[in-house]
């Protein structure tokens, strides 16, 4: 039985990003917990922080929810353990959208910084070489008008998963509360369905 999910949010984002309160909501609701890890970190940080949360914890309880980077992380995550992912307009190749920021970076939403190292892309290129094509506890939600990862390009990385193609919306699903309730549903066990619109 889920009873934590993580959320690990995208890149230059945070753990108070919009669709991170909507999903603690939602879990709230269903008597469930929330760990959103602070990710402002190189990837193999990320990858370290992620693994000493799990270690010795009854991973049959947890599940992922990972948005644009975190997607991505959470593919990674999931590749490790055996848990039911979620991932939201993942990024399929973050080391090339990475290379575009190499520098110090400002947070969205907030006056803090981040340092973006070239070396990144060396780390999320290992990373991703753990990542399965397809996992069948793993559903891929995508938007055709996310202008930042071509959705198409996603569907091309994950042939055969549960995906659902949300027409139009954006990167960041700023109608992620239309479908929340559906993501919470296959996180935590239920069968695939067609998301609520």
């Amino acid at each position: 039985m889920i009873r934590t999910v993580v959320y690990l949010h995208g890149f230059l984002s945070s753990p108070m990003a919009k669709k991170a309160l909507v999903l603690a909501k939602a879990l709230e609701s269903r008597g469930l917990t929330l760990y959103a890890p602070d990710l402002t970190m190189s990837p193999d940080e990320v990858a370290q922080c992620l693994s000493h949360w799990a270690q010795g914890r009854d991973m049959s309880q947890v599940a992922v929810v990972g948005a644009s980077l975190g997607g991505f992380y959470a593919a990674w995550f999931a590749s490790r353990y055996p848990v039911r992912s979620v991932l939201l307009n993942p990024a399929t190749r973050p080391w090339e959208i990475l290379s575009r920021y190499v520098g110090v970076q400002r947070l969205y939403d907030s006056d803090r910084t981040f340092d973006v190292k070239a070396e990144f892309g060396t780390m999320l290129n290992r990373m991703n070489a753990s990542i399965p094509v397809s996992d069948d506890k793993r559903l891929v939600i995508v938007t055709t008008g996310d202008a930042v990862v071509d959705y198409r390009q996603t569907l091309e990385r994950f042939p055969g998963n549960r995906c659902h193609v949300v027409e139009g919306s954006d990167h960041g699903i700023s109608d992620f509360a239309t479908m929340v309730d559906d993501v919470v549903d296959f996180a935590t066990g239920g069968d695939y369905k067609p998301l609520a619109r």
